[in-house]
């Protein structure tokens, strides 16, 4: 499933909370629970980013803070 798609699953079908939704995609995008990459990271922000296109309702930079909660130095790297 693309990233995009699971976020319009979990967020507008199944109605999560945001930062639940982020944490499943992560999860199911992540091979290694402290597998955190700057590729991985950057392929969840931008299908976010597509998701936001259909549902422009959404927060701009929910990926951002949550990767600044979970790993404020990767954040420090990725420049947010």
């Amino acid at each position: 499933m693309f990233i995009d798609e699971m976020f319009e699953d979990l967020l507008v079908n199944k109605k999560e909370k945001m930062i639940d939704a982020i944490g499943a995609v992560f999860d199911d995008k992540l091979f290694e629970k402290k597998d955190w990459n700057l590729a991985t990271i950057k392929r969840v922000e931008n299908g976010y980013q597509l998701f936001r296109k259909r549902f422009p309702d959404y927060p701009e930079h929910s990926v951002r803070t949550y990767v600044c909660l979970m790993s404020p130095n990767l954040a420090k790297s990725l420049g947010w």
